[in-house]
């Protein structure tokens, strides 16, 4: 939710100075009903609308090529910034030895930095160039290829030798997948109470997105995306079968993992399952969950096998134990 600032506040009050108030804009540029019914503006729906991803083309390219990387190492540019580097590398090798014993007043020193800071700003622009290049050829030719392959009866045909048919996008949180297929899916031939309930589906799984938590982006994951049964869950339930909870979340985790998170159902998968990179940041982040808890309280086994059973543990100390010799996860005493 957006928050007025205050110099809306202000216009709306009639806050005005003398200085000033000839000056003012008479319209009120901001959501007031959204504001009074304590909603989203419709600026913030409509963001929030735009960051699902509707159409995806996994065939645009993300990095330059080889050829293209070729065409930047070739740069007359790039090689004249890279001999004087090298030639004054070698230079102050011969003066010092090692080029960090160098003192910071060295001339030499200071015009090898700037020399390196000028290489490094001319690879990273022709890279961008290059990058840009590629995905504007690429989308520029997408559309001819579509329709070509349309008209000649086939599904897909390749507009360069390299690219490869575009697989079917999966998801791992559910709710997204449904608003994809519910939104992309064609609605001719349909009746109206069809149509009727489609958008009703429709709305509902965008309710149930919201509900959902965000995991905080840390680093790429290794695969965004998951076998199509995450996609195909039952209609209005997060949970899944007792042989895909196995499957996905076995009793004995990784030492990594918080055991919280792992039975967390409003996050997606990979939030669920992610690893820190030390014991001591995933003891840090249980001990934020078992804030909750004083040690005489009854802990209920938070991994979906437990939840399942309805696992409740007497103790603080019983849950920290159960942890370690069922989970595999130790914490600390």
């Amino acid at each position: 939710m957006d928050k007025a600032p205050s110099s809306v506040r202000d216009q709306i009050f009639d806050h005005q100075s003398n200085i000033v108030r000839y000056y003012l804009d008479r319209e009120v540029r901001f959501n007031t009903i959204a504001a009074f019914l304590g909603r989203p503006s419709d600026n913030i729906v409509q963001k929030l609308a735009r960051l699902i991803t509707l159409t995806v083309d996994p065939n645009a390219p993300t990095k330059i090529s080889p050829e293209p990387s070729k065409k930047l190492a070739t740069s007359k540019r790039v090689i004249q910034l890279s001999r004087e580097s090298k030639a004054l590398t070698e230079k102050l090798k011969k003066k010092y030895r090692v080029v960090h014993h160098a003192p910071p007043n060295d001339p030499w020193l200071k015009t090898k930095k700037q020399v390196d800071m000028a290489l490094h700003r001319e690879r990273n622009n022709r890279r961008t160039r290059l990058l840009e290049k590629a995905r504007k050829r690429h989308f520029r030719k997408a559309d001819t290829s579509i329709l070509e392959a349309q008209f000649a009866g086939s599904s897909f045909t390749a507009y360069e030798e390299d690219v490869k048919p575009p697989a079917p996008l999966q998801y791992d949180i559910p709710e997204r997948g449904d608003i994809v297929r519910l939104s992309c899916e064609p609605i001719v031939n349909l009746t109206d109470h069809r149509k009727h309930a489609q958008r009703l589906d429709t709305l509902r799984a965008r309710v149930k997105l919201c509900d959902r938590q965000e995991s905080r982006h840390r680093a790429r994951p290794p695969s965004t995306y998951l076998p199509m049964k995450s996609i195909t869950a039952p209609k209005g339930s997060l949970e899944d079968s007792k042989e895909d909870q196995q499957d996905r979340f076995p009793l004995a985790c990784k030492p990594t993992q918080c055991i919280f998170c792992l039975g967390n159902e409003l996050k997606s998968y990979l939030g669920r399952v992610f690893e820190y990179a030390k014991s001591h940041q995933m003891m840090n982040e249980v001990e934020r969950h078992l804030q909750k808890f004083v040690p005489e309280d009854q802990v209920p086994g938070p991994h979906p096998t437990c939840k399942a059973a309805r696992l409740v543990l007497p103790s603080v100390m019983a849950f920290k134990n159960h942890t370690a010799t069922v989970h595999k996860i130790v914490l600390r005493a």
